[in-house]
C-alpha cells in the first residue's frame, strides 16, 4: 500500500475513533452512532459494539491504538 493511502486510512481511523457516543439525557440510553448498539455508558470504548461496527474496524486498522 502506498504511503499516501496509508496516511488517508490512518486519518479516517482517527476521525472515527474520535467520534463521541450519541447521548440521550432524557432516557439515559446512549448508543454508538455507527452500529446503534445501546448502552448506559458515555464512552465509546465501553459499548458492546456489533462485529461489523466502523468503530471496531477503525480500532483494528489504526496503527496508533
Amino acid at each position: 500500500m502506498d504511503k499516501e493511502r496509508e496516511k488517508d486510512i490512518q486519518a479516517l481511523c482517527e476521525a472515527v475513533l474520535a467520534t463521541n457516543i450519541d447521548l440521550n439525557h432524557n432516557s439515559g440510553h446512549n448508543w454508538c452512532p455507527f452500529c446503534w448498539s445501546e448502552t448506559y455508558s458515555e464512552e465509546m470504548e465501553n459499548v458492546e459494539h456489533k462485529q461489523d461496527c466502523a468503530y471496531l474496524i477503525a480500532k483494528d486498522l489504526s496503527t496508533k491504538q
